[in-house]
């Protein structure tokens, strides 16, 4: 028993105190009372809260998204970058294997893999890219297109598109199987069964995918300059570009103006809606001013449906689409990389990246013959260009070009400067121009 020490009234109130602390400890007051019972119900989120907290996780979002979206676009274009660099550099190696340039437009050979000019059809109408499929890793595919056979007339050259498949390219005798194809058919049913993987921009969803009837498409084109793009008749002749038609002579010294300041390859966009009124896919016909047909002799030896009038073009368009009001027919909208239509392969360095392309005539039918096709991509704000010494450098739309020009494009044979700003003047290789970007 402890005895109260009546003598030391400060030790009793140190443990009075004590006690107090004891009997109320974890508490903040008395054991059991209502303010500890409402602390500890105190514990959930209001209603307020919660939509505060789902509001700030919805605007985290909403600002990470396009951010997500970009760096993806960026990793997209990087890849789109390396396959322009891959191919300006086959064509490198093309020419100092061939000491040639492949030319835009060129004549399959009917005795092996010779580089020989041969009229009619298709067979006189190949696109350059062709050559350049075993220097990037497609010689299987080069081959095929090379052992193609089509029918013969009395001179010994293929009489148009059909190609011979399994019998007697010179009797015709069938041997066994189908006789004679179309090409688009033959290639879209044989050895084009899938997208050939360098040729595609990945941002550009079209050029990457492949039907199984589908012939296979490209997203790069070769350069004709600041000119309309041809290949109406036969002629082996020059372009205002690094790459002409049907001749194996051109060579890296034939470009004047130095590999670093000429383009060799740009984009186009593809669509896969008929009718698609997106200035950066289709084709305008029938715009009266903007080319100089002129009698066909004369206009396609030199001139070639010349471009006169570029600004009438340029003024098709009602924002980013083709006006409405005006007559409008849309290009191929799958289109077939290794033929050589100006509609296919073409590429003018004449109105801006992503502007209007025309056509010099009045429908589809004759697309064959000259247009004017602008460089297009679905990348934000221009397109991707390689220069004949393999760099690769993004050309935004504002680019100094033709777009409000009323000028005449210079003749193919010519070597003055380009009228169309700093785009013509890359897209000339003779021009004797200055310009960089």
């Amino acid at each position: 028993m402890i005895e109260k020490d009546l003598s030391n009234p400060k030790g009793d109130q140190i443990m009075r105190n004590y006690c107090h602390k004891m009997l109320n400890w974890g508490g903040g007051g008395k054991i059991g009372s209502r303010k500890t019972l409402a602390s500890a119900r105190k514990r959930g989120f209001t209603l307020v809260e919660l939509l505060v907290v789902i509001a700030i996780i919805g605007m985290l979002v909403a600002l990470l998204l396009p951010a997500v979206q970009a760096a993806r676009e960026a990793a997209r274009r990087m890849q789109c970058t390396n396959h322009l660099k891959q191919i300006t550099l086959s064509t490198h190696n093309y020419e100092n294997t061939r000491s040639a340039l492949p030319p835009r437009l060129w004549g399959r050979a009917q005795n092996g893999d010779q580089p020989l000019f041969h009229g009619g059809g298709t067979a006189a109408q190949m696109h350059g890219m062709v050559l350049l499929l075993p220097y990037f890793e497609q010689g299987a595919t080069y081959e095929q297109f090379i052992s193609a056979r089509g029918p013969l007339n009395a001179n010994g050259n293929p009489t148009g598109d059909a190609i011979f498949v399994n019998g007697d390219e010179n009797t015709g005798i069938n041997t066994g199987g189908t006789l004679w194809q179309p090409l688009p058919t033959y290639t879209a049913g044989t050895f084009l069964t899938t997208a050939i993987a360098p040729l595609g921009c990945p941002s550009d969803s079209e050029a990457i995918s492949k039907p199984a009837t589908d012939q296979t498409r490209s997203s790069y084109r070769m350069s004709s300059g600041d000119m309309s793009v041809t290949y109406h008749d036969n002629q082996q002749r020059p372009t205002r570009g690094p790459f002409p038609e049907r001749r194996f002579s051109d060579t890296f010294s034939s470009l004047r103006d130095g590999t670093s300041n000429v383009i060799g390859f740009s984009e186009k966009g593809l669509s896969s809606q008929p009718g698609d009124r997106d200035v950066r896919l289709g084709v305008m016909t029938n715009i009266d001013g903007v080319f100089d047909i002129g009698p066909a002799d004369s206009s396609w030896a030199n001139g070639a449906a010349l471009v006169v009038n570029p600004a009438l073009c340029f003024n098709t368009r009602a924002g980013r689409q083709y006006d409405p009001a005006l007559p409008h027919e849309i290009g191929p909208p799958r289109q077939a990389f290794y033929h050589g239509n100006p509609l296919f392969v073409g590429l003018s360095t004449i109105l801006s990246p992503n502007s209007p392309s025309c056509l010099a005539f009045t429908n589809m039918g004759s697309s064959f013959r000259a247009a004017m096709v602008s460089a297009s991509s679905y990348h934000p704000g221009g397109v991707n260009v390689s220069m004949m010494d393999g760099s690769v450098r993004f050309v935004t739309d504002s680019v100094s070009a033709g777009n409000n020009s009323t000028e005449p494009a210079p003749l193919r044979t010519s070597s003055d400067p380009s009228p169309y700003g700093v785009w013509g003047a890359l897209g000339s290789a003779r021009g004797g121009e200055t310009a960089s970007l």
